[in-house]
């Protein structure tokens, strides 16, 4: 009897301290670059949108879902034009750019709240 309430007392523990690194690894702090109050200006370039938010790419802590988008400018832009996006865990932003370098336009979409330890737990577990 005694052998086996250690066992259950090691399965508890070895489970519980697997619930404490999945948690650990998984809650990041949230990466901000400002996208989500992004407003820019019309007359800027492609090195002014590189110097406030730095290179194109994700920042983002984990994959995110976004909705909403803000457009900015006339769209869809005219001519030739090129994109870059950012993303961090509060937003993303497009923008296009003309081949002068000069800002054609740009959206802007806002990220979903990240989840709640149990929301997370309740799709770990796969439970509506």
């Amino acid at each position: 009897m005694l052998r086996r309430l250690q066992i259950a007392l090691w399965v508890a523990v070895g489970l519980a301290a697997m619930v404490l690194v999945w948690t650990l690894t998984t809650s990041q702090r949230p990466v901000d670059l400002g996208l989500k109050d992004a407003e820019r200006g019309w007359g800027e370039t492609e090195a002014g949108v590189i110097a406030r938010f730095g290179p194109p790419g994700s920042y983002a802590s984990q994959p995110r879902d976004y909705e909403f988008f803000r457009v900015h400018g006339q769209w869809p832009p005219s001519g030739s034009v090129r994109s870059s996006r950012w993303y961090d865990d509060f937003a993303t932003v497009e923008v296009f750019f003309t081949d002068d370098g000069r800002v054609a336009g740009w959206y802007r979409a806002k990220a979903r709240p990240p989840l709640s330890m149990e929301e997370r737990l309740r799709r770990w577990f796969n439970r509506p």
